[in-house]
């Protein structure tokens, strides 16, 4: 597991939470996500930035912007590997219940059929996108989304 002090070798980042937006939905998103972090923190299932490691870019004027939330985790660790799983299912749920959004990177089925009934139904027309330009479903339908539910 991941102490508050130092990292394994094999330590790993990925983006939790996060995405295109406002400026305003990008703070949002971190004041809601800081506690959170932090419960994981305190487990040592991932590792310890504080709950502030986070990062926010605009574009068109402060207009629009982007934002993530890098999370630290150990793959060679089970309980870390779950903690970080957890810790990313309830930044998915508050996503939801918070109407925060839908974060850039979801990837899968699972996570299209999580989020779609909450932002108009997009995965039912994603599926029919993927089906008018991949008939024969030859891309690859684990990162994006399959032909069928």
């Amino acid at each position: 597991m991941l102490g508050s002090h130092a990292f394994r070798f094999t330590s790993c980042f990925q983006s939790t939470h996060g995405g295109m937006d406002t400026i305003t939905m990008s703070l949002n998103i971190a004041k809601i996500n800081h506690p959170i972090k932090l419960r994981y923190i305190e487990k040592k299932v991932i590792g310890n930035d504080r709950g502030e490691g986070l990062w926010i870019t605009y574009y068109e004027q402060g207009h629009f912007a982007h934002m993530e939330i890098p999370t630290v985790y150990d793959p060679s660790s089970p309980e870390s590997c779950q903690g970080y799983a957890d810790y990313a299912k309830e930044c998915n749920d508050v996503d939801i219940q918070e109407s925060l959004g839908i974060p850039f990177f979801i990837v899968g089925d699972a996570q299209h059929e999580l989020y779609g009934p909450h932002t108009s139904n997009y995965h039912i027309w994603l599926r029919k996108i993927k089906t008018a330009f991949d008939p024969r479903g030859v891309s690859d339908p684990g990162h994006y989304i399959s032909r069928e539910k």
